[in-house]
């Protein structure tokens, strides 16, 4: 589904903490434009664009509209309800999991 997204996610290590998250990736991330444009229609294509928090939507149509890069931390990627994130970050192979 994300194939084209992983490589520009994938190879930067790291582990980051969210206030509810631990991610096995480095954040924060910035996405740039052209990759950022392409992975909007893939969010959009299969639905998950739709539920995010709309301000972050908004965030995102902005970057694009104006064609400039996007960077996204952890706090950001906590606000994405777990079951969004979870069909998100198993499409672009992102290692995460829940604080206890």
């Amino acid at each position: 589904m994300f194939r084209f997204l992983r490589k520009f996610f994938g190879p930067k290590k790291g582990i980051s903490k969210g206030t509810n998250r631990i991610y096995y990736f480095k954040l924060p991330y910035k996405i740039q434009i052209i990759h950022l444009h392409y992975g909007l229609k893939q969010l959009k294509k299969e639905g998950l664009f739709q539920e995010l928090p709309k301000d972050m939507q908004n965030k995102w149509n902005k970057s694009v509209d104006t064609w400039s890069s996007l960077t996204v931390g952890a706090s950001d990627l906590d606000r994405i309800d777990d079951k969004i994130w979870t069909k998100i970050a198993n499409s672009l192979d992102l290692k995460w999991e829940k604080k206890e």
